[in-house]
């Protein structure tokens, strides 16, 4: 189960330097994904952090963010495959609305799809409903 992680940059490449040749020595087949930033824009220093340590980087497989603290207006600066990993513009609402100008109709969610994949090279987009 995904996790925000409130930590600065370099304590997660810290931890990724442990956590991945634990992973891999146990002879999981599971990935690590990592940061779940609680911003898209947020996760770019997590990314960058990961990006610029090898060991820390070998040990991700894919890149995770959220979207919370405003639209994706930029890429996450990796090769790696990249998720959107949870959003809702209000997560205590599910709106069947198409286009009711509420800010969390499906006019708002189809848009925020659309461009966290092309603004944000986004590979998967995982819509929150809690």
């Amino acid at each position: 189960m995904p996790t925000t992680l409130p930590a600065a940059p370099q304590q997660v490449v810290d931890f990724l330097k442990v956590l991945g040749p634990t992973v891999r020595a146990s002879g999981s087949k599971t990935g690590v994904v990592c940061c779940d930033a609680a911003g898209w824009d947020r996760q770019v220093a997590h990314t960058e952090a990961i990006e610029a340590d090898p060991a820390a980087g070998k040990a991700v497989q894919s890149i995770t963010g959220h979207r919370y603290s405003g639209p994706t207006a930029v890429p996450q600066p990796t090769d790696k495959r990249v998720w959107m990993s949870e959003w809702s513009p209000d997560g205590t609402t599910w709106n069947e609305s198409w286009d009711d100008g509420s800010g969390y109709d499906g006019l708002t969610v189809a848009a925020d799809i659309q461009n966290t994949l092309t603004a944000g090279h986004a590979n998967a987009y995982v819509y929150w409903t809690g």
